[in-house]
């Protein structure tokens, strides 16, 4: 039972790192497009009020995206390697 705990304790803080790390990912990358695009520095705070609400609602809705997408490939890949090497599926998911 201690294996299983110290499996899912393992699973649980690689999928927390993974969708940290996909939200840094999509913000760098649109925070490039965004400033190409002339939109200036993106809106880093939401309850800026000096920044339209548009602009912050249209960032807060593509990174929210972007990171999604990310994390589910990301999530999707490390679920593949955990079973390579481990021979079992990550907690909490079905035999693939």
């Amino acid at each position: 039972m201690a294996s299983m705990d110290k499996q899912k304790l393992a699973w649980t803080g690689l999928t927390f790192g993974l969708g940290a790390a996909a939200t840094g990912i999509a913000e760098r990358l649109l925070g490039g497009a965004w400033t190409k695009l002339g939109g200036g520095a993106p809106p880093k705070n939401a309850a800026d009020r000096g920044r339209p609400v548009l602009d912050v609602v249209i960032w807060g809705a593509a990174v929210g995206g972007v990171a999604g997408l990310l994390r589910a490939a990301l999530t999707r890949s490390a679920s593949a390697t955990w079973e390579l090497v481990t021979a079992t599926p990550p907690p909490g998911t079905p035999p693939g």
